[in-house]
């Protein structure tokens, strides 16, 4: 359910009490911050004029084409609908708990003048998938947000962004954020990462200490059960040595206990 929260913050010299039904982020230990020149490169990140660049933290929307490749569906839809979101030119930010990305990117929640949520704003219309990474945990409402616009076959939900691939049958071709089922078939263990072998052409990589930290089940149960996940799968050139030790090509880097279930969403 919906919750609500009173906000009070500060825009420019005078405070506004914001009562409002609402989901919004987790609280943050970081300050609010104000933003009045941005640059929208698309759905989830935006360059600041302090040349800061903001990713939002908790969602992930579908990806715009480069090099040559085509817009993926919904993409163009996620970027408008942050322009109007925005639209008053005016925007707040405030980092999250793990306040940047391992490219640098400030990582965090967005806010307009009315103090509503770009990620639950998108989410809500099916233009984002909910991601729980590392300690920018997902709240409750924001999944259950994502369940509604996915039963609702809104956005990205009603093409085959919002249905599971499954891991025996993709390909190099298939790259990036993706929803993914298999087959446990494997489980080793090197260094800090567990590998998870599914049926076909992935790897699963979790690692262990932080898996364990936020909750996770050890990943010795799931075998032989089939797995649900998202995630961002890339593709490696394997050598001959490290095709005949049985290294799958695929790998995707669970990095939450939420981005993985025993059981089909679908």
């Amino acid at each position: 359910m919906l919750f609500v929260r009173y906000f009070c913050f500060t825009i420019l010299t005078s405070a506004s009490c914001v009562a409002q039904a609402a989901c919004l982020p987790p609280a943050s230990s970081h300050q609010l911050q104000f933003a009045s020149n941005w640059y929208l490169v698309d759905g989830d990140t935006l360059h600041l004029a302090d040349r800061k660049k903001l990713r939002l933290a908790m969602i992930n929307t579908p990806e715009l084409g480069r090099d040559g490749r085509p817009d993926q569906p919904f993409a163009q839809a996620a970027k408008l609908a942050v322009q109007d979101f925005l639209a008053q030119g005016t925007l707040y930010w405030q980092p999250g708990k793990e306040d940047k990305d391992r490219y640098g990117r400030w990582l965090g929640s967005v806010f307009n003048v009315q103090y509503e949520w770009l990620a639950a704003h998108l989410v809500e219309r099916g233009l984002a998938y909910v991601i729980s990474v590392g300690d920018n945990v997902a709240p409750t409402c924001l999944w259950q947000l994502e369940a509604q616009a996915r039963y609702q076959q809104l956005g990205l939900w009603s093409s085959d962004l919002g249905r599971y691939q499954h891991s025996q049958s993709i390909g190099p071709a298939q790259a990036g954020f993706m929803l993914l089922r298999g087959q446990v078939e494997k489980i080793a263990r090197a260094g800090a990462y567990w590998y998870v072998d599914l049926s076909g052409t992935t790897t699963l990589k979790i690692e262990q200490q932080q898996w364990l930290r936020l909750g996770g089940d050890d990943p010795h149960n799931w075998l032989g059960q089939e797995v649900a996940v998202r995630g961002w799968v890339s593709w490696r050139e394997l050598s001959k040595k490290q095709r005949q030790r049985g290294f799958k090509p695929a790998r995707l880097l669970v990095q939450h206990p939420h981005m993985l279930s025993m059981t089909m969403a679908d």
